[in-house]
């Protein structure tokens, strides 16, 4: 073989290692969905959350917050908007955390993202979401109003069914029984397979289900956008606390990223 038959191989391998990220160490990135402690009541449903002050969730929390430690993140990310007024005063009431003047509130991030940063001896939170728009009713108006109010009633009538199913299912179980239950692949495929039944929605060159999901997608890459900006090395650990329904998102968006890799949150919640 020719030097320029050397080079022009050597060249292309190192092209496909650069695109591929091929044999380059990924940050790990565990994403563990959780229900809304609070219930803000934002979603087109809702699970109803009892109340996680009790001393019974309380401990339950704690035995969650130990099963996390193990995977040992570098840094902790919540589902608060990044760059807003409610992230300053994220940052602000986690120090006071710190300093034993604060005492936690019902929101996800405190519960759990609080509570594990300092146990891990961790200075910052890092807040990751942005604004999104979900008009469902505007969806569910148009199917009724062009023959598909069947589809429409039924894909609301299944997920009232599921919800109330999640609600049972709480009442039932301890906090991390529970957020094992919704990180499971069974839970992340149901909510995935919701958003897909939206596409059925359509006439013509008009597709409201599409649009939806589209703006529901727009948002969760811009939300896995500003995890990427949290990779500063292949030594990152990154644990995400996120609502359990953006899990499906986060995961079609990171897998096949050449700088993170997810970890399995299984491992961690069972």
């Amino acid at each position: 073989m020719s030097i320029k038959a050397i080079l022009a191989a050597l060249f292309l391998v190192a092209c496909s290692s650069f695109v591929t990220g091929s044999g380059r160490p990924k940050a790990q990135i565990l994403l563990v969905g959780s229900y809304h402690m609070t219930n803000p009541g934002l979603d087109a449903v809702n699970l109803v959350s009892d109340d996680v002050l009790s001393d019974k969730r309380q401990a339950e929390i704690e035995n969650l917050v130990k099963r996390l430690a193990r995977f040992k993140p570098s840094k902790i990310a919540v589902e608060i908007r990044r760059g807003s007024t409610a992230d300053s005063l994220l940052q602000i009431n986690y120090t006071q955390y710190l300093a034993g003047k604060y005492m936690l509130g019902k929101h996800e991030s405190e519960q759990v993202g609080f509570r594990l940063a300092k146990l891990l001896g961790h200075t910052k939170i890092f807040a990751i979401d942005v604004a999104g728009e979900f008009d469902m009713n505007k969806v569910m108006g148009f199917a009724m109003n062009n023959g598909m109010g069947t589809e429409a009633q039924g894909l609301m009538q299944d997920m009232q069914e599921f919800m109330k199913q999640e609600d049972d299912a709480l009442k039932r179980s301890t906090v991390p029984e529970h957020f094992a239950h919704m990180n499971s692949p069974e839970f992340i495929t149901r909510g995935w397979e919701v958003y897909q039944r939206f596409l059925t929605f359509h006439k013509d060159n008009l597709y409201p289900g599409a649009d939806l999901f589209t703006e529901v997608f727009r948002r969760n890459l811009k939300i896995v956008s500003n995890l990427m900006r949290l990779r500063e090395s292949e030594d990152d650990r990154v644990l995400v606390i996120y609502g359990a329904g953006h899990i499906p998102f986060f995961k079609n968006i990171i897998t096949g990223n050449p700088d993170m890799e997810i970890v399995d949150a299984l491992k961690y919640l069972k």
